[in-house]
């Protein structure tokens, strides 16, 4: 996202590693996306980076893997942003 937004918006991106907040600085809708998804996905790079956080939030498979799939998934759709512009 940040790098969306220094080559497509021509600005400094915020300081911020919320994706919901990146993709509103982008102009990116979030509208293909859930967005509670995405706040889950924004809140667990923060987690992930505290071991006693991410062993008390992470501790379930399913949990860890819906939130590979909306990586992948927003990753892939922000790539395609860069081809189209």
């Amino acid at each position: 996202m940040k790098a969306y937004i220094i080559e497509f918006k021509n600005k400094i991106p915020n300081k911020t590693h919320k994706i919901e907040q990146l993709m509103k600085d982008a102009d990116l809708s979030l509208e293909k996306f859930n967005i509670e998804h995405i706040e889950e996905l924004s809140k667990s790079y923060t987690w992930v980076r505290y071991p006693d956080l991410s062993q008390r939030f992470y501790t379930k498979k399913e949990i860890t893997q819906t939130l590979l799939v909306v990586a992948k998934e927003l990753y892939l759709w922000v790539k395609t942003k860069f081809k189209n512009n």
